[in-house]
């Protein structure tokens, strides 16, 4: 069997290696059924193209799009070879399962896809720069990569000077112009816009120089009906019958425009929200740093009111722990606030007083005013004192 270096390490084998194995060596094992019945319509004289995956040397798993054509002898009445390419489109079964974040992996995989590309047609340069000296060996050649490239999805072609010299299938399917404009001398110009020419022709003449090019460029080439189909490029220089020619490859990538064109647009969407989001959060973050100055400047000012108040001012939880006091609780107890904060409020009367008070506070929690309340308790010397309480709800949210 024939197969290229390119295939070999696509599954990471030698030449001899791949040689020496089997085409179901290679095959995953659930796809043995479709890669068998895809020999069996190719022996049969059937073409075939099915995509199944392969294993490689390291196990990692390949999947391909294999185009299989035989070449049957009548008078044999059987399929003498069988001519295959296998297109790598392991990339492509990934980005079906993940086109909305691929943007990244789709320049990553265009650029691997573009290498690929590249090392091919340099081994196709070789390989027919070894067969120039032997007529027989370049016909069998010709003929082998003329199946190849047939079965290339990708358009094809072949340049010299300003004319079209070969175009494969996939480039009359595509661009809707026929073999016949091809050999009736269909010039490059006729599928190339006019502010496109100069460049394309300087490309050329910079490969003829030998200098080196981005090994990809994209362009719009003009179909047969006029419509414009956006298209990455990759060309190389061949020779041709004898003669220096262009060889490129030509990539339909419209749908991959469009999906960069809807994330665009999907991006910048997401952008004008997020700066309207934004907006409405320094918004609130602006009210809520007012709210915080006032409630502050508030606090300063009880807080100035308590310490300087002959009354005493204090504060209580819903379980009649004292929390706060003000400095003229000495001045009328004896007692300093840091001893009086903690306590609980019944500490400081008897019960009959102490009812009073929760009640008082009772009705406070109920939101509800209590002012002039008559209290009795005692100092820390134990003096009679009487007191006259004032109970204001504090509101917290919804408490």
């Amino acid at each position: 069997p024939w197969v290229t270096e390119a295939f070999a390490r696509s599954v990471g084998y030698s030449l001899d290696e791949v040689r020496n194995t089997g085409w179901p060596d290679l095959v995953h094992k659930n796809d043995l059924p479709l890669a068998e019945q895809a020999f069996r319509n190719l022996i049969s004289g059937k073409p075939d193209v099915s995509e199944l995956r392969l294993i490689s040397k390291e196990g990692d798993v390949i999947w391909v799009r294999n185009h299989g054509k035989p070449i049957w002898d009548d008078a044999e009445g059987r399929a003498t070879f069988i001519y295959g390419a296998a297109q790598n489109i392991t990339q492509q079964k990934q980005a079906e399962a993940a086109l909305q974040g691929a943007y990244g992996e789709l320049e990553v995989r265009v650029q691997e896809r573009t290498a690929d590309l590249a090392q091919a047609n340099r081994d196709l340069q070789a390989e027919i720069s070894e067969r120039e000296t032997m007529e027989q060996a370049l016909r069998e050649s010709e003929e082998k990569y003329r199946s190849l490239v047939e079965l290339v999805p990708d358009p094809v072609i072949v340049v010299q000077g300003d004319q079209l010299r070969f175009a494969s299938p996939a480039f009359t399917q595509i661009f809707g112009y026929t073999q016949q404009d091809v050999a009736d001398g269909l010039s490059m110009f006729a599928f190339l816009q006019e502010q496109d020419q100069e460049a394309i022709r300087r490309r050329y003449q910079v490969r003829v120089a030998g200098d080196p090019l981005p090994s990809t460029y994209q362009i719009d080439v003009v179909a047969k009906d006029g419509s414009l189909i956006p298209c990455e490029a990759s060309a190389t220089l061949i020779q041709y019958e004898g003669q220096l020619a262009d060889l490129a490859i030509v990539r339909d990538i419209t749908e991959r425009r469009r999906a960069h064109d809807e994330l665009e647009a999907r991006v910048e969407e997401r952008t004008a929200e997020l700066a309207r989001a934004n907006a409405v959060l320094e918004d609130e973050i602006a009210e809520r740093k007012q709210a915080e100055e006032a409630l502050r400047e508030s606090e300063e000012e009880f807080r100035l009111m308590a310490e300087t108040s002959i009354d005493v001012i204090f504060q209580v939880d819903l379980e009649n722990k004292i929390t706060y006091c003000s400095p003229a609780v000495e001045q009328m107890t004896g007692v300093p606030p840091v001893e009086v904060i903690g306590t609980h409020f019944s500490e400081d009367f008897g019960s009959e007083e102490f009812s009073k008070a929760q009640e008082a506070f009772r009705l406070a929690a109920k939101r509800e005013q209590v002012r002039m309340l008559e209290l009795r308790s005692t100092t820390r010397e134990g003096t009679p004192l009487y007191i006259e309480l004032s109970i204001v709800p504090i509101i917290q949210g919804e408490k």
